[in-house]
Protein backbone atom coordinates (compact mmCIF):
# COMPACT_ATOMS: atom_id res chain seq x y z
CA UNK A 1 0.00 0.00 0.00
CA UNK A 2 1.53 3.84 -0.88
CA UNK A 3 0.71 6.30 1.28
CA UNK A 4 -0.35 9.34 -0.10
CA UNK A 5 2.53 12.18 0.30
CA UNK A 6 -0.02 14.96 1.77
CA UNK A 7 -0.21 12.29 4.58
CA UNK A 8 3.05 11.47 4.68
CA UNK A 9 3.72 15.61 5.03
CA UNK A 10 1.16 15.68 7.51
CA UNK A 11 3.03 12.75 9.43
CA UNK A 12 6.28 14.65 9.24
CA UNK A 13 4.87 17.96 10.30
CA UNK A 14 3.16 16.14 13.56
CA UNK A 15 6.83 14.83 14.30
CA UNK A 16 8.04 18.52 13.68
CA UNK A 17 5.85 19.96 16.00
CA UNK A 18 6.25 17.49 18.70
CA UNK A 19 10.03 18.17 18.80
CA UNK A 20 9.93 21.25 19.48
CA UNK A 21 7.51 20.75 22.11
CA UNK A 22 9.89 18.43 23.70
CA UNK A 23 12.45 20.56 22.89
CA UNK A 24 10.82 24.08 24.68
CA UNK A 25 10.77 21.95 28.02
CA UNK A 26 10.29 24.40 30.57
CA UNK A 27 8.49 26.99 28.26
CA UNK A 28 5.51 25.27 27.28
CA UNK A 29 3.72 25.98 30.52
CA UNK A 30 4.35 29.62 30.33
CA UNK A 31 3.89 29.54 26.23
CA UNK A 32 0.52 27.98 27.15
CA UNK A 33 -0.11 30.42 29.55
CA UNK A 34 0.57 33.42 27.67
CA UNK A 35 -0.94 32.56 24.65
CA UNK A 36 -4.68 31.27 23.09
CA UNK A 37 -3.91 28.08 21.49
CA UNK A 38 -6.80 26.06 19.64
CA UNK A 39 -5.59 22.48 18.02
CA UNK A 40 -7.36 20.04 16.34
CA UNK A 41 -6.75 16.62 13.91
CA UNK A 42 -9.38 15.31 12.43
CA UNK A 43 -9.45 12.04 9.82
CA UNK A 44 -11.88 10.89 7.36
CA UNK A 45 -12.29 8.34 4.94
CA UNK A 46 -10.64 4.74 5.91
CA UNK A 47 -11.81 1.56 4.11
CA UNK A 48 -11.10 -2.24 3.91
CA UNK A 49 -12.64 -4.37 1.38
CA UNK A 50 -11.78 -7.11 -0.89
CA UNK A 51 -11.59 -5.89 -4.49
CA UNK A 52 -13.99 -8.25 -6.59
CA UNK A 53 -11.94 -8.69 -9.36
CA UNK A 54 -8.67 -9.18 -7.83
CA UNK A 55 -9.71 -11.00 -5.07
CA UNK A 56 -7.26 -9.00 -3.00
CA UNK A 57 -8.11 -6.62 0.20
CA UNK A 58 -7.53 -3.16 -0.62
CA UNK A 59 -6.98 -0.14 2.08
CA UNK A 60 -7.92 3.36 0.79
CA UNK A 61 -7.01 6.06 3.27
CA UNK A 62 -9.07 9.41 2.51
CA UNK A 63 -8.25 12.90 3.80
CA UNK A 64 -6.20 14.03 7.29
CA UNK A 65 -6.86 17.53 8.45
CA UNK A 66 -4.60 19.28 11.19
CA UNK A 67 -5.69 22.77 12.41
CA UNK A 68 -3.86 24.92 15.09
CA UNK A 69 -4.70 28.74 15.65
CA UNK A 70 -1.78 30.85 18.06
CA UNK A 71 -3.06 33.79 19.29
CA UNK A 72 -0.71 35.79 21.31
CA UNK A 73 -1.97 37.88 24.57
CA UNK A 74 -0.73 40.63 26.17
CA UNK A 75 -0.52 38.30 29.16
CA UNK A 76 3.39 38.27 30.82
CA UNK A 77 4.25 35.60 33.67
CA UNK A 78 7.05 36.26 35.56
CA UNK A 79 9.33 33.58 36.74
CA UNK A 80 12.00 33.99 39.36
CA UNK A 81 15.48 31.95 39.29
CA UNK A 82 14.18 28.85 41.20
CA UNK A 83 11.64 28.49 38.23
CA UNK A 84 8.76 29.48 40.68
CA UNK A 85 6.37 32.30 39.84
CA UNK A 86 7.59 35.43 40.90
CA UNK A 87 5.75 37.36 43.29
CA UNK A 88 3.06 39.94 41.22
CA UNK A 89 4.54 38.16 38.53
CA UNK A 90 1.20 38.41 35.93
CA UNK A 91 2.27 41.72 34.58
CA UNK A 92 -0.64 42.28 31.67
CA UNK A 93 -4.12 41.80 31.93
CA UNK A 94 -4.47 39.34 28.50
CA UNK A 95 -7.61 40.60 27.88
CA UNK A 96 -5.64 42.87 25.02
CA UNK A 97 -5.17 40.18 22.07
CA UNK A 98 -5.87 40.35 17.81
CA UNK A 99 -9.43 40.32 17.14
CA UNK A 100 -9.54 36.96 15.60
CA UNK A 101 -12.80 35.54 13.74
CA UNK A 102 -11.67 32.61 11.79
CA UNK A 103 -13.52 29.19 10.28
CA UNK A 104 -12.45 26.38 8.35
CA UNK A 105 -15.30 24.27 6.69
CA UNK A 106 -14.77 21.04 4.86
CA UNK A 107 -17.71 19.25 3.14
CA UNK A 108 -18.44 16.53 0.58
CA UNK A 109 -20.56 13.13 0.00
CA UNK A 110 -20.40 9.73 -1.41
CA UNK A 111 -21.36 9.07 -5.53
CA UNK A 112 -24.99 8.30 -4.99
CA UNK A 113 -26.63 6.02 -7.65
CA UNK A 114 -25.92 6.73 -11.09
CA UNK A 115 -23.32 9.23 -10.05
CA UNK A 116 -26.20 11.44 -8.48
CA UNK A 117 -24.89 14.35 -6.42
CA UNK A 118 -26.87 13.20 -3.52
CA UNK A 119 -24.15 10.81 -2.17
CA UNK A 120 -25.29 7.65 0.41
CA UNK A 121 -23.22 9.84 2.77
CA UNK A 122 -22.25 13.42 3.58
CA UNK A 123 -20.40 15.01 5.90
CA UNK A 124 -19.47 18.10 6.94
CA UNK A 125 -16.67 19.50 9.42
CA UNK A 126 -16.49 23.20 10.43
CA UNK A 127 -13.73 24.99 12.87
CA UNK A 128 -14.54 28.00 14.45
CA UNK A 129 -12.41 30.09 16.58
CA UNK A 130 -13.37 33.81 18.05
CA UNK A 131 -11.04 35.63 20.00
CA UNK A 132 -11.16 39.24 21.13
CA UNK A 133 -13.67 41.28 23.10
CA UNK A 134 -14.99 42.99 19.39
CA UNK A 135 -14.40 39.54 17.51
CA UNK A 136 -16.72 37.46 20.13
CA UNK A 137 -19.21 40.17 20.49
CA UNK A 138 -19.83 40.98 16.41
CA UNK A 139 -22.52 39.98 14.60
CA UNK A 140 -20.23 38.31 12.15
CA UNK A 141 -19.25 36.13 15.61
CA UNK A 142 -23.10 35.48 16.18
CA UNK A 143 -23.77 34.64 12.43
CA UNK A 144 -20.63 32.17 12.00
CA UNK A 145 -21.35 30.17 15.34
CA UNK A 146 -24.90 29.48 14.49
CA UNK A 147 -26.54 26.45 12.75
CA UNK A 148 -29.10 28.07 10.45
CA UNK A 149 -29.41 31.90 9.29
CA UNK A 150 -32.97 31.88 12.12
CA UNK A 151 -30.43 30.65 15.16
CA UNK A 152 -28.32 33.41 14.17
CA UNK A 153 -31.28 36.03 13.58
CA UNK A 154 -32.50 35.17 17.07
CA UNK A 155 -29.02 34.96 18.87
CA UNK A 156 -28.55 38.53 17.56
CA UNK A 157 -31.87 39.85 18.93
CA UNK A 158 -31.06 38.76 22.00
CA UNK A 159 -27.77 40.40 22.45
CA UNK A 160 -29.04 43.33 21.38
CA UNK A 161 -31.92 43.25 23.61
CA UNK A 162 -29.66 42.20 26.56
CA UNK A 163 -27.29 45.29 25.50
CA UNK A 164 -30.14 47.69 25.89
CA UNK A 165 -31.10 45.87 29.41
CA UNK A 166 -27.62 46.42 30.51
CA UNK A 167 -28.03 49.85 29.79
CA UNK A 168 -31.35 50.19 32.15
CA UNK A 169 -29.70 48.66 34.91
CA UNK A 170 -26.67 51.54 34.38
CA UNK A 171 -29.56 54.49 34.01
CA UNK A 172 -31.41 52.88 37.19
CA UNK A 173 -28.46 52.96 39.20
CA UNK A 174 -27.65 56.36 38.30
CA UNK A 175 -31.14 57.47 39.26
CA UNK A 176 -31.17 55.38 43.02
CA UNK A 177 -27.70 56.93 43.79
CA UNK A 178 -29.32 60.49 42.82
CA UNK A 179 -32.27 59.23 44.95
CA UNK A 180 -30.44 57.83 47.86
CA UNK A 181 -28.41 61.32 47.95
CA UNK A 182 -31.80 63.31 49.20
CA UNK A 183 -31.65 63.41 53.04
CA UNK A 184 -34.56 65.67 52.62
CA UNK A 185 -38.15 63.81 52.12
CA UNK A 186 -39.72 66.68 50.70
CA UNK A 187 -36.93 66.21 47.90
CA UNK A 188 -37.78 62.88 47.57
CA UNK A 189 -41.12 63.09 47.20
CA UNK A 190 -40.46 66.21 44.67
CA UNK A 191 -38.74 63.35 42.60
CA UNK A 192 -41.22 60.96 42.57
CA UNK A 193 -43.44 63.44 41.15
CA UNK A 194 -41.21 64.13 38.54
CA UNK A 195 -41.22 60.69 37.39
CA UNK A 196 -45.17 60.61 37.75
CA UNK A 197 -45.63 63.65 35.34
CA UNK A 198 -43.14 61.95 32.98
CA UNK A 199 -45.48 58.67 33.05
CA UNK A 200 -43.00 56.63 35.11
CA UNK A 201 -45.41 55.88 38.09
CA UNK A 202 -49.11 56.21 37.76
CA UNK A 203 -51.47 58.60 39.03
CA UNK A 204 -52.37 58.97 40.97
CA UNK A 205 -49.87 58.01 43.37
CA UNK A 206 -52.55 56.86 46.19
CA UNK A 207 -51.48 57.19 49.60
CA UNK A 208 -47.59 56.11 49.91
CA UNK A 209 -46.59 54.38 53.30
CA UNK A 210 -42.80 53.70 52.48
CA UNK A 211 -41.95 56.18 50.07
CA UNK A 212 -38.24 54.27 49.02
CA UNK A 213 -39.93 50.98 48.72
CA UNK A 214 -42.48 52.79 46.09
CA UNK A 215 -39.68 54.56 44.48
CA UNK A 216 -37.57 51.79 44.02
CA UNK A 217 -40.70 48.90 43.13
CA UNK A 218 -42.15 51.24 40.58
CA UNK A 219 -38.80 52.16 38.65
CA UNK A 220 -37.45 48.68 38.86
CA UNK A 221 -40.42 47.73 36.58
CA UNK A 222 -38.59 49.92 33.75
CA UNK A 223 -35.71 48.01 33.46
CA UNK A 224 -37.26 44.94 31.78
CA UNK A 225 -35.25 42.32 29.21
CA UNK A 226 -37.71 41.78 26.77
CA UNK A 227 -36.90 43.54 23.51
CA UNK A 228 -40.42 44.56 22.28
CA UNK A 229 -40.74 47.45 25.09
CA UNK A 230 -37.13 47.93 26.51
CA UNK A 231 -35.84 50.76 24.15
CA UNK A 232 -39.10 52.65 25.58
CA UNK A 233 -37.78 51.72 29.27
CA UNK A 234 -34.67 52.92 28.40
CA UNK A 235 -35.64 56.33 26.46
CA UNK A 236 -37.70 56.86 29.45
CA UNK A 237 -35.18 56.21 32.24
CA UNK A 238 -32.72 58.48 30.29
CA UNK A 239 -35.37 61.26 30.37
CA UNK A 240 -36.06 61.24 33.99
CA UNK A 241 -32.67 61.16 35.21
CA UNK A 242 -31.87 64.28 32.98
CA UNK A 243 -34.46 66.27 35.18
CA UNK A 244 -32.70 65.14 38.33
CA UNK A 245 -29.18 66.54 37.27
Amino acid sequence: MTIPRPIRCLGLLSLLLLALSLACGGCTTRVNRENVFANTETGLGIFLAENPKTQLYELKVGWVRHELFWVPTSKFVRYADNGTEADNGHEHDPSDTPEVLAEITINGSTPGPAGKDDGVVKFELRQRLAVGRCAVQSGAAVALMADSDAKAQAVADYNASREVFLQQKEVFNAIMAIYNRQTDQAKKTRIVDKAADLGIFPRPLGEITDLDKFFKSHLSSWVRPDKPTNMDGLQKLHEFCKTLQ
